[in-house]
């Protein structure tokens, strides 16, 4: 069962290169969630708000600095994507 789980860690560490710090710690949080058997709508939105509040402290309060993923945030406007490069 360890196994597993360092296994998910490694596709976790690969998808934020991906989809970014904010998208894949919600995506991931969500998916160990349901895959440790709480799956009712309480604990996926517990998951996701934890997660982004992970990401918030992160970023934010500790300003540690984590990859920025280019790709998706260049579809946002040149604003929202400065902001979303800086705090998520």
């Amino acid at each position: 069962k360890s196994l597993e789980f360092i296994f998910y860690f490694l596709i976790y560490k690969n998808i934020i290169n991906i989809f970014g710090y904010l998208i894949s710690t919600i995506i991931f949080a969500i998916f160990l969630t349901s895959r440790l058997g709480y799956r009712s709508l309480t604990w996926i939105l517990r998951s996701a708000i934890a997660a982004f509040i992970i990401v918030i402290i992160f970023r934010s309060i500790l300003q540690i600095k984590t990859p920025i993923n280019i790709w998706l945030y260049k579809y946002l406007p040149e604003n929202i994507e400065v902001f979303m490069k800086i705090y998520f």
